[in-house]
């Protein structure tokens, strides 16, 4: 899969060069070996990514306010 246009191509990327890229909450999980995709260990960290945060509890935060006064209330989420 790397030829010459790939590699022209990769070399005006912005970030990361190599492809396939997988992204597990901003964190790649492509593992290079020697120069080379390690297509079992970047395999092995994705799932360990993707447990973890099946693990975790999701975390929102929400607000309301009100304001009153005499002819109106107000409310702001």
């Amino acid at each position: 899969m790397i030829t010459d246009i790939s590699n022209e191509i990769a070399d005006n990327r912005v970030g990361q060069r190599f492809t396939p890229q997988l992204w597990i909450n901003n964190t790649n999980g492509v593992i290079l070996n020697g120069g080379r995709i390690d297509g079992v260990e970047s395999i092995n960290k994705l799932n360990s990514d993707i447990n973890l945060i099946k693990e975790s509890s999701a975390q929102m935060a929400l607000g309301v306010s009100s304001i009153a006064d005499d002819n109106h209330l107000k409310i702001r989420y």
